[in-house]
């Protein structure tokens, strides 16, 4: 199943700022939203079999960039998808730009290596705690070049790239 859709995001929300300020759920990592008919057209297509947990390849043909997200709800403005601001930044989107979303199955995760974009990253207290925290709260799948953004016990903000 691949659905092609207007990306926004809520620092890019284009003409959907109230419904995006609205939101009751914040998206954070590569947590999306996608419209209610994306549901429909998946409902017809695998009947009572739906996959779960969703992932979706998303690709942004202009400048050949590729990751993989997770559905969070189905609660987009039409002919749309949500993305948190850092995934939408990291996909190089411009508002209201169209992405292809490819419905995929990933295999489970085994191994990852992740390079700090600062050193003061090594400076964490128990980062393998936090590391863990962020990953399970708001990121769904990796793929190789994603960047994470992570916060650590006293909130400050490191980006790392895997």
């Amino acid at each position: 199943a691949k659905f092609t859709l207007q990306c926004f995001s809520k620092a890019n929300p284009g003409p959907h700022a109230t419904k995006i300020g609205k939101r009751r759920r914040a998206l954070e990592g590569n947590k999306i939203s996608m419209p209610p008919e994306v549901l429909a057209q998946l409902q017809i297509r695998f009947r009572h079999r739906m996959p779960s947990p969703m992932f979706f390849k998303i690709t942004n043909a202009r400048y050949n960039k590729n990751s993989h997200c997770g559905l969070i709800d189905f609660d987009a403005p039409r002919n749309s998808a949500i993305l948190s601001d850092g995934f939408f930044e990291d996909m190089m989107l411009l508002p209201g730009q169209s992405a292809a979303f490819t419905l995929r199955e990933l295999p489970k995760l085994t191994y990852v290596k992740f390079q700090p974009f600062r050193w003061q990253f090594a400076r964490i207290r128990q980062p393998k705690e936090v590391l863990t925290r962020e990953l399970q709260d708001h990121y769904v799948a990796l793929s190789e070049g994603d960047v994470v953004t992570i916060k650590d016990n006293d909130g400050k903000r490191f980006r790392l790239t895997c």
